[in-house]
């Protein structure tokens, strides 16, 4: 599947905001500088596979809901 860079700058620069993360907090959390977040906001750079696993990780999405631009947090799934 083909991500397009400008979709996924978009989607990064929104979950961010809806957060209320600065681009050095995500960055932080992401173990990343804040210059790459503002690279990929920007569509110069794409995050690497394991830079998507960890930003679901941090807005708890599921990576195929990342790719298709759905931001839903996943359910717990154990709720016993």
């Amino acid at each position: 599947m083909e991500v397009e860079r400008k979709k996924v700058s978009s989607l990064l620069l929104k979950l961010r905001k809806t957060h209320e993360f600065s681009q050095e907090e995500m960055a932080d959390y992401l173990g990343v500088s804040a210059r790459t977040v503002r690279n990929w906001e920007k569509g110069l750079t794409m995050p690497s596979i394991e830079d998507v696993t960890r930003i679901c990780t941090l807005f708890n999405l599921s990576v195929d809901g990342f790719l298709e631009g759905d931001f839903r947090e996943q359910e717990a799934e154990e709720k016993d």
